[in-house]
């Protein structure tokens, strides 16, 4: 269960301090900046997975689940050591569903210059849908007054064009979708911790990781995947576990796992 004041008093101290990692400290923890956009092309690779039962996925700047409702996912659990990220999850997820495809860019618009998220007009829209504890948070951090140290900033970092919404029809159509979810269940943990918070009922059609395995130690989250491969995906589910982006022209770096071969060699 998250604590509601703690939750509120961590974003305040990252909007004073920014995140600041020192040597032999996590890259990521409890409280910490948030990615306002992804900065993958998530809609290269979520077409081909299966959404025929609930979803899990790294909660980050929440671009993983809306493109999983894109996908017709209705059942969606999310998961990240940051507890922030719960919050503009559900922040984002609001927006998409109240505000026009203009308003919702200009909403969330992080840049040195403008942080719009403060904008008490669109706010006062997407605060409608919000629920009781999110709604509280985001009255309390927005009166505050945010600041760009609360959001990753860099040129990557912050562009929307990545995400297969970016297109207007494509948003009206997640905004669509967006209407007939179930409420997204989120838990606060290490991805190494995942197995102990699930229980032998929790099983998944997908599972998505994003680029964690960058900052883990290879061989622990190769044992992770096959864990949960076994335990937590339903037949014929498949398990991201690597990044895509193009920066570079390098393609496709996806990886993933079968659940009908948990203990074959990763694809590399």
């Amino acid at each position: 269960m998250l604590n509601l004041k703690e939750d509120i008093e961590g974003a305040r101290k990252v909007g004073k301090h920014g995140c600041v990692i020192k040597e032999n400290e996590k890259y990521f923890d409890k409280y910490g900046k948030i990615y306002p956009f992804n900065n993958e092309e998530l809609d290269t690779y979520y077409k081909d997975f299966n959404y025929d039962g609930p979803v899990l996925c790294v909660a980050s700047s929440a671009d993983h689940m809306l493109h999983a409702i894109l996908q017709r996912a209705t059942d969606v659990t999310l998961f990240d050591i940051n507890r922030l990220t719960k919050y503009y999850c559900m922040l984002k997820l609001a927006g998409i569903k109240t505000l026009s495809y203009k308003e919702f860019f200009d909403y969330f618009k992080v840049t040195s210059e403008k942080l719009n998220l403060v904008n008490v007009e669109l706010y006062k829209k997407v605060r409608r849908v919000l629920r009781a504890e999110d709604r509280c948070f985001w009255d309390d951090v927005i009166s505050d007054g945010l600041t760009v140290n609360n959001f990753y900033n860099g040129i990557f970092d912050v562009e929307p064009v990545n995400n297969a919404y970016y297109d207007e029809d494509v948003y009206y159509d997640l905004q669509s979708k967006s209407l007939s979810i179930k409420p997204p269940k989120f838990m606060e943990t290490d991805v190494f911790d995942l197995p102990k918070k699930l229980s032998a009922n929790d099983k998944f059609s997908s599972i998505f990781l994003s680029n964690i395995s960058d900052y883990v130690d290879g061989q622990e989250f190769e044992k992770l995947l096959v864990t949960l491969a076994k335990n937590h995906l339903l037949e014929g589910g498949l398990i991201q576990t690597n990044y895509f982006t193009d920066y570079d022209n390098l393609g496709l770096k996806l990886t993933f796992l079968e659940s009908t071969n948990a203990v074959a060699k990763l694809i590399k």
